[in-house]
């Protein structure tokens, strides 16, 4: 019953990261610079203290491939977080959850990973999900359209960080991984800002305090609690709570910033999270 407690409050964590953002004025690579940056520097402490063998027995071939999952998902925030700007929270959150497709899709072709019949009716119903509320996007706003084509493309870049990142955590612990990927995307958000020139000060205590709070809370407080849960729990149970951020990111964006979503918005939403939890139910299988 902990564990499942201690699940419950990363789904809660995570669903803050969309609320979090859409209250920062600051460009949306800043927020992602400065998210990552703050959890690599609450990750290496820990990391240098009690894992310091690992990092010494890194080879040239784990930084390139850190560097490379950094480089993926460093554009997985920067289209996500741009989405946030153009589309509701809503459609952001429930569109990027459709990561595990693409990771499945991109399994298969690399890795001759198979899909059963449950799969793929599962990812069926979530894409035809997600032509719906594309198309009920358009109507109220093109610029909508915009950002769900980004918020999918942020599902896309977190698929193949995720692929690459199976590589390295054969090799390496946790919080070994996290430092030198967190690390190595923080460095790509870095040039991308400097080649941009976008300003790194200047955005005040209020939006620092922001990101400070995502990186806490959100990635922390998150994406770390699930990975934590699967030692305790089946894959199926932690990737099935991972759907309830996009409910929980829906109903905070209605309290906190009285976003409500559209009819058809909910009737897309809910039928793109049906079927990922058909198409998680049958992966696991």
């Amino acid at each position: 019953m902990k564990v499942y407690v201690i699940l419950l409050l990363g789904v809660v964590g995570i669903s803050f990261s969309a609320v979090l953002t859409r209250f920062s004025q600051a460009p949306a690579s800043i927020i992602a610079f400065y998210r990552l940056s703050f959890t690599f520097l609450l990750t290496l402490p820990y990391a240098l203290a009690f894992q310091r063998d690992h990092f010494k027995k890194l080879q040239g071939s784990h930084l390139v491939y850190g560097l490379v999952s950094g480089m993926f998902l460093a554009a997985h925030f920067l289209t996500w977080i741009k989405s946030l700007e153009l589309t509701t929270v809503a459609s952001s959150t429930v569109l990027v959850t459709l990561q595990p497709v693409y990771t499945m899709i991109l399994g298969y072709f690399l890795y001759r990973e198979k899909l059963s019949g449950l799969s793929m009716t599962g990812m069926l119903i979530a894409i035809s999900g997600s032509v719906i509320m594309g198309v009920s996007d358009f109507h109220v706003n093109r610029a909508h359209l915009v950002g769900d084509l980004l918020a999918l493309s942020g599902g896309f870049f977190a698929s193949v960080y995720i692929l690459i990142g199976r590589k390295l955590r054969a090799t390496m612990p946790a919080a070994t991984y996290c430092t030198l990927v967190y690390g190595a995307c923080s460095l790509v958000l870095l040039i991308f800002n400097l080649v941009f020139t976008v300003p790194l000060r200047g955005y005040g205590a209020t939006n620092l305090s922001l990101f400070l709070a995502l990186a806490i809370i959100c990635t922390l407080g998150g994406h770390s609690i699930f990975n934590w849960s699967l030692k305790h729990l089946e894959a199926v149970k932690v990737s099935t709570a991972c759907l309830g951020e996009p409910l929980g990111a829906t109903l905070l964006a209605f309290l906190l910033l009285q976003e409500i979503p559209g009819s058809l918005q909910l009737i897309s939403g809910a039928v793109i999270l049906a079927g990922l939890a058909l198409f998680l139910r049958g992966s696991m299988k």
